[in-house]
Order: structure tokens, then C-alpha cells, then sequence
């Protein structure tokens, strides 16, 4: 969903609240999908081509918590970046 189509389901406004909220979900979906089908795999699986020469069998090929530390972090700036665009969202629309 757009914000043209959350404009004409509003009523011709946008409310700080429900921009937040649309922005929030759209980023924070983005992601869930970073972790969960990207990071996560990539590091059960560990292709070759992704290992540096020399460091083989090293523990940081299998550092879920890593990647799971970068997506609080992401959570976390998504909160921030939702508030500055809910903001600009409710004022231009």
C-alpha cells in the first residue's frame, strides 16, 4: 500500500501515527527478510566462495548471534528513520 492509497483511505490526511506505522512495518519486513533469508543461511551454509584464503574453520563463519545483533541495530534505526518519515509523510500529505 502506497500513500496516495493510505491518503484516500484516510480521508485526505495522513496522521503522524498511521504514517509511522506504514513506514515502521515496510521497513522492518525488509529486515526480517535480510535476516532470515539472506544472513542466516549464507551462514549455515557457508559457500566456498564466501571464505577468505587462510581463514577456513574459523568460529566467526558461524555467528548467527552477529547477524543477529545487526538486525536489533537495524530495528533500532528503523524506529528512527520511521520517525522522520512519518513526520514528512504527515505534513506533505
Amino acid at each position: 500500500m502506497g500513500v496516495s492509497q493510505l491518503r484516500a483511505g484516510s480521508a485526505g490526511e495522513i496522521p503522524f501515527l498511521t504514517a509511522f506505522v506504514h513506514v515502521f512495518v515496510m521497513l522492518s519486513v525488509f529486515n526480517l527478510v535480510d535476516l532470515l533469508l539472506l544472513d542466516w543461511p549464507l551462514v549455515a551454509i557457508v559457500p566456498a566462495f564466501m571464505i577468505l584464503p587462510g581463514t577456513e574453520g574459523l568460529a566467526g563463519y558461524k555467528d548467527y548471534w552477529f547477524h543477529f545483533r545487526g538486525f536489533l541495530i537495524g530495528t533500532a534505526l528503523i524506529v528512527a528513520v520511521s520517525v522522520v518519515m512519518a513526520g514528512f509523510i504527515a505534513v506533505l500529505f
